[in-house]
């Protein structure tokens, strides 16, 4: 599915990430960790394709989008079709979430009309979804954007702390559309979070980074048990 091999990333004030290899198998949720600043929602954007890693490989089912600092758009486009990434300026935010839907959902030729009517529905969107974008609430804003990128029905979805800053009930409806969608769309999720408790659960793999690496990696369950852990917030401390 995705394989990224030696990517590396510098700023221009210093900050760089490094040496980041991963390979992101189909039908998995993988929980991205570590303190602010350590290179978490970097990462995501490499891996997306949003910035450009100065070396290394990034690979989609076999095409390869980044390759020795130089990416290919052509296969760019093409994982842009089957991936899907929030936390940026997705819509505009003086429309309804309804007409943003009705103009962008026409740009993903595989946008699942139905599909996102019903999460607007679980999701409890449905009564606020012709005000004006800005006018919802935090809590509702995030959960339409993962709606809206779910209905795109992606095979790798990443999320940059999305649970950031909700309230418990709509942390948990999201995380519960999460589990679901992963486990009737045979995709996968990348989740960058701080809020451990909250997704202890749902997480199959731990990636671990630190001052600009991936320090550990590997399954949730293994991890824990090996160093004698229960939570993801027990092994974080850890660190």
């Amino acid at each position: 599915m995705l394989k990224v091999k030696n990517v590396n990333h510098k700023y221009k004030k210093g900050f760089e990430v490094k040496n980041l290899s991963l390979e992101v198998k189909e039908g998995f949720i993988y929980c991205l960790l570590g303190v602010n600043g350590c290179g978490k929602t970097t990462f995501l954007r490499l891996i997306y394709g949003m910035l450009t890693g100065s070396s290394g490989e990034i690979e989609w089912n076999g095409r390869n989008v980044l390759s020795g600092g130089r990416i290919d758009e052509k296969n760019l486009a093409e994982y842009h079709r089957e991936a899907a990434i929030t936390g940026s300026e997705w819509c505009a935010k003086g429309l309804s979430l309804n007409k943003n839907v009705e103009i962008l959902s026409k740009l993903y030729p595989s946008f699942d009309n139905e599909y996102f009517e019903t999460l607007k529905k679980s999701l409890g969107l449905k009564e606020d979804a012709d005000k004006k974008y800005m006018e919802l609430s935090k809590g509702q804003q995030v959960k339409a954007e993962i709606a809206f990128n779910l209905a795109k029905r992606p095979k790798l979805l990443l999320l940059d702390e999305p649970l950031a800053n909700l309230d418990p009930v709509i942390k948990m409806e999201i995380v519960e559309i999460l589990q679901k969608a992963v486990e009737e769309n045979e995709m996968s999720i990348i989740i960058s979070t701080h809020l451990l408790d909250e997704v202890t659960d749902m997480v199959d793999y731990i990636i671990l980074m630190k001052n600009g690496e991936i320090e550990r990696f590997g399954d949730r369950i293994e991890m824990l048990e090996n160093d004698g852990k229960t939570s993801l917030r027990e092994l974080f401390s850890r660190e």
